[in-house]
Order: structure tokens, then sequence, then C-alpha cells
């Protein structure tokens, strides 16, 4: 078995799980736990609107300018206890962001757009979390924070709707 089925294999889970969670999940926690993901690996939703990239590493850890000092802060950071507030909030910056730069990828694919019409919820997630996170070179489903960041998106998309995500109720 290959990466690329680990990865599919993964992502199928994670939906999966998501869409037989999401009435139970509470957006608060899921913020909290994208956030304090964020947080543990160093990086931060990247809020340049001309950029594709939807995640860069935070301000502070600077590895060019001061490789021994942003390592030192970078450990200390992620050893210490993450205050719930701040994650939350970075959690709910990360999905602000998210939505903004996503959304043409989501709502401009008329393969998903089919999917979300024809009631194919499931099909449309994968397609849609492929189409974003992979493209952005986070494919690495494996890793902890990876997963919890993008089983918290396929959550607070069901939680959003895809739909007035892209406002096709409107259509």
């Amino acid at each position: 078995m290959d990466s690329t089925e680990i990865d599919k294999n993964r992502l199928n889970a994670l939906v999966n799980e998501a869409v037989q969670n999401y009435d139970d999940a509470d957006k608060k926690n899921i913020y909290g736990e994208i956030g304090a993901s964020l947080i543990s690996m160093g990086l931060e939703a990247d809020g340049d609107v001309k950029s594709k990239c939807l995640l860069k590493p935070q301000e502070s850890f600077d590895f060019k300018k001061e490789p021994l000092n942003s390592r030192k802060l970078f450990v200390d950071t992620i050893s210490r206890e993450i205050p719930a507030e701040s994650a939350e909030e970075i959690g709910k910056n990360f999905w602000e962001i998210f939505k903004k730069k996503t959304k043409s990828y989501i709502c401009g694919n008329e393969g998903i757009i089919k999917l979300i019409k024809d009631g194919k919820v499931n099909e449309a997630l994968k397609s849609t979390i492929t189409l974003i996170l992979i493209p952005m070179g986070i494919c690495g489903l494996w890793i902890p924070a990876i997963a919890t960041i993008t089983s918290g998106i396929l959550i607070l998309l069901l939680k959003s709707g895809i739909e007035s995500l892209c406002s096709l109720n409107n259509a």
C-alpha cells in the first residue's frame, strides 16, 4: 500500500467520522482544537489575501534570522499549556481565513457543486478537503495535528453548510 492509498483511507475515515459526529460537536471546542494544533506546530493562518497559502510559520519563529532564539521560543511555546481562550481565538481566525481563501476553490468547482446539489455530502467533503489541503502541502493526514485541523474543518463545513458558503440556496 503506497502513501497515496494511506492518505485516501485516512481521509475517508476523517470524513466519515465528521459526518457521523458533527451534530454533537461544539464550534468553540473545534476552534480550540484547531488553534491548539496550529500552535503545537508553530503555524498560524496566513491572512495575506494575495497569498495562496493557508498556513505560515508563526512570525515569532524566524529560524532564518535567529535560529537559536527561535528554536528555544518554539520549544517553550509547544511545551507550555495552551490557554483555551488563545487556542479558540487562533482557531476562529484560521476558520475565517480558510473560508475567504478557499471559497473560490470550493464554490468554483463544478464537480463539488454537483455533488452537493445531488446530496452526496461525503464525496463533496472528500473532494473539498483534497482540493484545498493537499495542494497546499498539507498531505500528511497521519500527523495528529493535521488530522485534528482537517477534522475540524470538515465539522465546521458541515455545521456551516457548504451550501451557505457558496450561497447555493440562492442560486
